[in-house]
């Protein structure tokens, strides 16, 4: 066999090995899902059906839920700038539609709750990278959109 050709199938073994090793997912399987406001907004800002996807991430069962200062900071946006209110006003509405629940805490903002989201053993979904990074000690699971299309776990 020529030497090239044994070089090709040796660069297909190598390659094949680095795609095997999938990162692990922190949390086996997220039963409950808690949604940042920038999440929810890419609902009509990149038309991504964060909430579908999720389902075929983690099946039928997932529950979806909001803390009360997510809520709150959404409507904040849409009270204040004027090129948000259609992307909250659609968010608000697939809340509704996907039968989302408020969580009650008692953090003082956004963050602060979806960090206490997340020490009670909620799967958090955010685009903020600061977020994630201060998350990401808890073990949890963090859902985030890739390319503004796909949901990705880290």
């Amino acid at each position: 066999m020529p030497p090239y050709k044994q070089c090709r199938k040796l660069s297909k073994k190598v390659s094949s090995k680095k795609r095997s090793k999938k990162r692990s997912i922190p949390s086996v399987y997220c039963r409950k899902i808690a949604f940042d406001s920038n999440i929810l907004i890419a609902v009509e800002r990149v038309k991504a059906d964060v909430f579908s996807m999720a389902r075929q991430l983690f099946g039928e069962k997932v529950k979806f839920v909001v803390t009360r200062q997510v809520k709150d900071e959404m409507k904040q946006l849409q009270e204040r700038e004027a090129r948000m209110q259609k992307a909250v006003k659609v968010a608000l509405i697939a809340l509704r539609k996907e039968h989302v629940r408020i969580l009650p805490t008692k953090a003082e903002n956004a963050d602060l709750s979806l960090i206490e989201a997340a020490k009670m053993g909620y799967c958090i979904a955010t685009n903020d990278i600061a977020l994630r990074k201060r998350i990401k000690e808890f073990g949890v699971a963090i859902i985030y959109l890739s390319r503004n299309r796909f949901l990705k776990i880290a």
